[in-house]
């Protein structure tokens, strides 16, 4: 069983969940108040409360950052930063945002903010049709 859920500090933020569609999940909300001071943290858990994949929105800074339990020290449940990056926009009282979670495969997940993929690393998959194997670049 797993689960996603979201954190928001510094509460100037009203939101909901959007639901989930075929390993999917959406969280819908409206920034209330001086959004400068919002940091937002969003990850998907195992059963047993170990990170598979989260992201931190920091307003006030405009960045971004996504995390994962570091493979070499996973019994210790250590949490390590994969990339990071800079907000295309800023975070504004008043406005609507969205986070999504898409889930391609048990590997490959990404987040999305406001419509900018948090992410800029590719992999190569490849997929065979008979004798052929094609390689496909994916976010």
């Amino acid at each position: 069983m797993f689960r996603a859920i979201l954190w928001i500090s510094k509460m100037p933020v009203m939101w909901t969940i959007g639901g989930q569609h075929k390993n999917n999940f959406q969280i819908f909300g409206k920034f209330d108040g001086d959004a400068s001071k919002t940091q937002i943290k969003a990850g998907y858990y195992t059963a047993d409360q170990k990170l598979i994949f989260g992201v931190t929105i920091d307003c006030g800074k405009k960045k971004w950052s996504t995390q994962v339990t570091d493979p070499e020290n996973k019994d210790k449940d250590h949490v390590k930063n994969s990339l990071s990056g800079d907000l295309a926009g800023e975070c504004k009282s008043g406005e609507i945002f969205d986070i999504w979670l898409k889930i391609h495969q048990p590997k490959m997940m990404s987040w999305i903010f406001n419509g900018q993929g948090l992410q800029f690393k590719t992999r190569k998959t490849p997929f065979r049709h008979g004798q052929t194997t094609i390689y496909r670049e994916r976010l």
